[in-house]
């Protein structure tokens, strides 16, 4: 499994999140798995607790490699047993001795006490999280977010500080889920990156193993180029076709493929998103009509009318 985690503050960035997840569900693009939120066909409007400006909540995607044969039922336990041993790490007073330990020793974390992970279980209650599945890439992921604040202990934020020490304690979660629920191992890139210390190009992301860096790279450029050398969408289609890589608009996304692996534009950065694009078209668009428009109307050849 890879997990990546990250954290977000205040009302409008948890609504953020929210509308994220749950986006895409009328059109089959993701699915509801497990929750005590309520929400609405729109963003969600309520947490158990509340949206305040000072709410932290914690999102992390967990992926999953091909030939594990789960459904989604298995991701939902995973995903709950996911937020129910974080949880309890987290409040671990000497939670921080613990990874640095694991860490330098390349040991497993040591496992929670039978009382500890159904406390842990039954907290999920009083806690607002919320499960999804997405359906818009080839890997199977699902995104888990919950409120690092219990409603019945308001002040205490599960959140490890600095940051890094969420990323490790999330990496030694996974390897004891991957033993638990026999999953194939799978180590993210800046995890396998630190263990065989590595240096120079970064270690290509998993959902683009097949290409590799240096493939993304070059797909950058070409799209890039593409852009520079399009007036609109058919023209940037058509460049990016020629040079190896299909550009599919499915309803307001961008599908990148290149020898057989699929992108999503956020995957490749912000600039190569519909959105931005688009922009550029339309800029484009309103030069030409502006120069179209200055142009002065042309006289009638006189001989013509003569004739």
């Amino acid at each position: 499994m890879i997990g990546s985690i990250g954290f977000y503050c205040g009302e409008a960035a948890v609504r953020r999140l929210c509308a994220y997840l749950i986006r895409g569900i009328e059109r089959g693009g993701s699915a509801i798995l497990s929750g005590n939120m309520a929400w609405e066909r729109q963003p969600p409007d309520l947490w158990l607790r509340g949206i305040g400006n000072r709410q932290w909540m914690c999102h992390v995607s967990l992926a999953f490699d091909d030939s594990d044969k789960i459904n989604n039922d298995v991701l939902r336990v995973v995903a709950e047993d996911f937020i129910a041993r974080y949880v309890a790490y987290a409040r671990k007073p000497d939670i921080r001795q613990r990874i640095s330990s694991a860490v330098r020793l390349k040991s497993p974390l040591p496992k929670l006490t039978k009382m500890e992970h159904s406390r842990s279980y039954e907290e999920l209650n009083h806690r607002a999280f919320l499960i999804t599945r997405h359906y818009d890439t080839e890997h199977r992921h699902v995104h888990v977010a919950f409120d690092c604040q219990s409603i019945l202990d308001d002040n205490a934020v599960v959140m490890l500080k600095p940051e890094r020490l969420n990323r490790r304690l999330t990496e030694l979660i996974l390897r004891q889920l991957e033993a638990d629920y026999q999953l194939k191992p799978c180590q993210s890139s800046w995890i396998v990156r630190e263990q065989t210390g590595r240096k120079g190009l970064p270690l290509a992301p998993y959902y683009a193993k097949k290409l590799g860096f240096q493939g993304m790279t070059r797909m950058r450029g070409v799209i890039l180029e593409a852009i520079n050398h399009s007036q609109d969408w058919l023209e940037f289609q058509n460049y990016c076709k020629r040079r190896g890589i299909t550009v599919e608009k499915t309803g307001e996304r961008l599908v990148y493929q290149c020898n057989g692996v699929f992108l999503k534009p956020r995957q490749l950065g912000k600039p190569y998103t519909m959105e931005e694009i688009g922009k550029i078209f339309d800029e484009r668009a309103k030069v030409k009509k502006l120069q179209r428009a200055s142009r002065p109307a042309q006289e009638p050849d006189p001989a013509i009318h003569q004739r």
